[in-house]
């Protein structure tokens, strides 16, 4: 596990009591355990509700985690064209890929694949698997972060912790997280970390 990651992981726990055993989802969960900021809550006894659209790391992802939903997320139900980047599928693959970044980009001549996958928001899915709350959500979709938020209920299921990932600083995804009711607390590589400025 990299610093960074051992950075944020150690910002979600420090959120909650010691003993604390809470409920999040890592969405852009990848195979479970590469670059992970919840494989060590998990192992702590917190349940985590995995979420990758990427089916060829399926088979990964459930022998390394408990709780796995093989979907997109965003801010509506159907199925969407999902792309993978061929060369660097963790870090590029997206509903919609931003080709473009000022910092962060891929190879302009890197090849794309293009699978047909579910999308569900992550209100459906935190019903599907019986969460009775969220505690901290992990979010990292390669550009789409907006639209997984606007499909999550908050008024049902609001998280004390919010780790989001942002390839620029000042984005417009940090400023819909903070008109949310969330306090900006600190930026850990190209995450944004936020905590529900209503639960004092």
């Amino acid at each position: 596990m990299s610093l960074s990651v051992c950075q944020e992981t150690a910002w979600i726990a420090s959120q909650f009591d010691r003993d604390f055993t809470g409920y999040a989802i890592e969405c852009g969960a990848w195979d479970g355990t590469t670059g992970s900021l919840t494989h060590d809550l998990e192992s702590a006894g917190w349940k985590v509700l995995c979420i990758e659209p990427n089916v060829d790391i399926e088979g990964a992802l459930r022998a390394a985690r408990d709780i796995v939903i093989v979907a997109a997320a965003s801010d509506r139900s159907g199925r969407m064209p999902f792309y993978v980047h061929t060369n660097d599928p963790p870090c590029y693959s997206s509903l919609a890929p931003s080709r473009h970044g000022r910092e962060w980009k891929p190879d302009p001549n890197a090849l794309w694949k293009i699978v047909d996958v579910p999308v569900k928001t992550l209100t459906t899915m935190l019903d599907e698997v019986g969460f009775p709350r969220l505690d901290a959500l992990v979010l990292d979709t390669e550009g789409t972060e907006m639209e997984v938020l606007d499909g999550l209920d908050f008024g049902r299921f609001r998280p004390k912790c919010m780790v989001v990932e942002s390839w620029e600083d000042n984005s417009p995804t940090k400023k819909s997280v903070i008109e949310r009711g969330y306090e900006f607390k600190l930026r850990i590589g190209v995450n944004d970390c936020f905590l529900d400025g209503t639960q004092r």
